[in-house]
């Protein structure tokens, strides 16, 4: 495989990993806050995947970083949304953000990115 065809095949697997994570971000948010699902904070966790993968082969801080934020303001909206006595799963998910986006970026960092 030539290095222009190598970077071309990197670039759409990028881009179906961009789309997949948006998606995922999108549905979780929209059935915590909809409460669509007769448990959608159980959801919530999952937004720590998203940094936690984008540092995987990330070339630069920016990713990791990027995808954290996107995850973080998601955890923020569906911790002010949620109703009930259940505010300790949204909070353990913002942390778990935070912390898996600091893991991800230094990772990132350490690798040479």
């Amino acid at each position: 495989m030539t290095w222009k065809a190598r970077q071309a095949w990197d670039a759409r697997k990028a881009w179906w990993l961009e789309t997949a994570t948006a998606v995922a971000v999108v549905v979780v948010v929209i059935v915590c806050v909809t409460n669509v699902w007769t448990a959608p904070l159980l959801l919530t966790p999952l937004l720590a995947v998203p940094p936690a993968l984008a540092g995987v082969g990330a070339r630069s801080l920016l990713r990791p970083l990027a995808y954290g934020a996107v995850s973080l303001v998601a955890a923020i909206v569906i911790a002010l949304t949620a109703s009930g006595d259940t505010h300790e799963v949204p909070v353990a998910t913002i942390v778990a953000v935070v912390v898996m986006t600091a893991i991800s970026a230094a990772a990132t960092a350490f690798s040479g990115g």
